[in-house]
């Protein structure tokens, strides 16, 4: 059978601190979570019916038509989303990945990089300390370099150049750009660490302290002269 390949945009989506709620605010979390983003795409006018949405609990993984306006997606439908989370009664909070890949039907889900690059995003260490270090705020979105450069870089959004900040993502086999968006913060200030796409590894340290002259002999052996 012949594989059939095509382009479209890919959102991800996941509750902060998802775990630490019990049974039933997990489950009011869920509802709350489908009927935010739907509510964000009508509004965006983003046809949220024909998306193909994979669930986790947690969050979502969802597939948009090809021919979605991606410019919508990532203006309209983020400020969207970002003013229902702050309408809610409750404390819920997203982390967001917005990519645009291509696609191919599989048996169980999306074969392909496009799927895999949108949840390395989703998980990265950036959005993740991001969205902590920002506790003013509901949402912390990080888009694929692919969808900034189309989008962002060329002026098509209102937002802002200094709306998002780039940072390295660096998460298992996955080594790329992202560009963080959290709508009302200034992410330009927030401390994202000096290796912002990875984790920091420190690992130990020997110092050796002389006390006399140090002498470099033949080799490279270092010698010490006591007085």
């Amino acid at each position: 059978m012949t594989q059939i390949y095509w382009r479209a945009p890919l959102v991800g989506a996941d509750i902060v601190n998802y775990s630490a709620g019990g049974p039933l605010e997990n489950a009011a979390q869920q509802t709350g979570l489908r009927d935010l983003l739907a509510q964000a795409a009508a509004a965006a006018r983003l046809d949220h019916d024909a998306w193909q949405v994979q669930p986790s609990g947690d969050g979502v993984f969802a597939v948009l038509p090809r021919e979605s306006d991606e410019i919508a997606l990532v203006d309209g439908f983020v400020r969207h989303v970002n003013k229902l989370l702050r309408a809610r009664d409750d404390s819920m909070r997203l982390r967001m990945s917005i990519h645009y890949g291509v696609l191919s039907e599989g048996d169980n889900g999306f074969p392909g990089k496009a799927p895999i690059v949108s949840g390395r995003l989703l998980d990265a260490r950036p959005v993740r300390l991001a969205i902590e270090r920002a506790p003013r705020a509901r949402l912390a979105v990080l888009l694929s370099d692919d969808v900034y450069q189309g989008v962002v870089a060329n002026g098509h959004t209102t937002w802002e150049p200094e709306d998002l900040r780039e940072v390295d993502v660096s998460v298992k086999s996955f080594k790329g750009t992202g560009w963080l968006l959290m709508p009302g913060i200034d992410v330009q200030a927030l401390d994202l660490g000096e290796k912002t796409g990875q984790e920091n590894h420190h690992g130990q340290r020997v110092e050796n302290v002389f006390h006399g002259s140090v002498q470099l002999g033949d080799g490279g052996v270092i010698g010490i002269q006591n007085r």
